[in-house]
């Protein structure tokens, strides 16, 4: 039983976080980052908001320009569409996605889980410039601020 506890481990700690992606984003620091709302595809009310407000929060951080695009909560393709169009002049690298989870697993004293797909979008050509879909489940003690915090600051290269 006990040659067994290290791949128990390695499978219980795997199972916590996955991060699906190639590469990390490496941004510019001379770029204009404007965030979007991300598209709500939950149950959880402003779930699309809070996930705009820390990936702005943890780009900033990082020392990046950034501007966070004020509007409400967006819950279909149609909308981001026509929130895109209205983006200010001087932006270069749009930052929107779409939420897929975001909630407790088992009640409030139960653990967070947040899955995103975020976009960086070239604002001149309209071209995605980086994607990423980003899973994590945290642990009992865990805000989803937290493990949203974890799951964006993974991706950037620093």
């Amino acid at each position: 039983m006990l040659k067994y506890l290290p791949v128990l481990f390695v499978f219980l700690f795997a199972s916590c976080a996955s991060v699906v992606t190639k590469q990390k984003a490496t941004l510019n620091k001379n770029l204009t980052y404007t965030v979007l709302p991300f598209v709500n595809y939950t149950e959880t009310p402003k779930a699309g908001l809070r996930a705009q407000s820390i990936v702005a929060g943890v780009i900033g951080s990082k020392g990046y320009k950034v501007n966070l695009f004020d509007s409400e909560e967006i819950t279909s393709e149609k909308e981001l569409a026509d929130l895109i169009k209205k983006v200010p002049a001087g932006t270069d690298i749009i930052v929107t996605g779409y939420v897929n989870e975001w909630r407790y697993k088992t009640g409030i004293d139960g653990e967070p889980a947040v899955s995103l797909t975020i976009k960086f979008i070239d604002a001149k050509t309209m071209e995605t410039v980086y994607s990423a879909a980003l899973s994590r489940s945290g642990w009992s003690y865990e805000s989803l601020g937290v493990v949203a915090q974890r799951l964006i600051s993974s991706i950037l290269n620093e």
